[in-house]
């Protein structure tokens, strides 16, 4: 994967508005079903603004009524850093995991509430489970499911 520039206008929150493309994919197989706005790893910028462009895809999506079976949507923000030159305020640990935790919860209530909800599974995965205080071993990890094929109110431990 390869970024653009990421200081000035590379923080361009919205850049499907001037079809400006900031992410390029270095497999030429994925081009075609990589969203070019999408902003890839940069922890200068915010989660929130990553889920407004994963939801304006998604939107049309939904006009079209069709969306595609897979779709792989990075929130890097459950990482830390870039606090000097973050945008938007989120530029400590506390506000990077809250806009972390606030894009996860917009995409799970935009999927809940879409036309797409009833065979929709959301899974979440922390992709690092190595780095951190909280984790056992590099083999654990935390995974959270949701949608209408999670078992409600039941604790599930196979393996």
């Amino acid at each position: 994967m390869k970024l653009d520039h990421l200081s000035g206008a590379g923080h361009d929150r919205e850049p499907w508005k001037t079809n400006r493309k900031v992410f390029f994919s270095t497999k030429a197989a994925l081009t075609g079903s990589s969203d070019p706005y999408f902003r890839a790893f940069d922890q200068a910028f915010p989660d929130y603004w990553r889920f407004q462009e994963w939801k304006r895809e998604f939107d049309g999506f939904q006009a079209s009524g069709v969306a595609p079976a897979l779709m792989m949507v990075r929130l890097p923000h459950d990482h830390f850093g870039s606090f000097g030159t973050a945008i938007d305020g989120v530029n400590t640990v506390e506000t990077q995991m809250a806009d972390n935790d606030y894009a996860i919860g917009l995409l799970v209530e935009a999927v809940a509430h879409s036309r797409f909800a009833s065979d929709t599974l959301i899974v979440i995965t922390e992709d690092d489970a190595q780095d951190g205080g909280d984790h056992v071993d590099a083999h654990r990890s935390i995974a959270l499911f949701a949608g209408p094929y999670v078992k409600q109110d039941a604790v599930v431990s196979a393996p």
